[in-house]
């Protein structure tokens, strides 16, 4: 059940530019956390393997979800066709 994906450290090119500031609407939740979140250290996250684990199993989940909808969808043009 292990991924054989590994997660490579972002490039200096790629690295993210500098964050916006949240506005009146964010600033209550979006601005409280993250100055909490940035402040943590490396060893409250979890192994970045278990991170791609984790997207692995949400993105077969959603691609399911998909397959489903796509079937409902190809019935109910079939039937609309009889």
């Amino acid at each position: 059940m292990g991924s054989d994906r590994t997660v490579a450290a972002t490039p200096p090119d790629k690295a993210p530019g500098p964050r916006p500031v949240p506005d009146e609407v964010y600033a209550p939740t979006v601005g409280e956390f993250l100055p909490g979140f940035a402040a943590l250290p490396p060893s409250a996250f979890r192994d970045s393997a278990d991170v791609a684990h984790a997207i692995d199993g949400i993105r077969a989940a959603l691609e399911s979800r998909l397959a489903e909808l796509e079937k409902s969808a190809q019935r109910g043009r079939l039937a609309q066709q009889h």
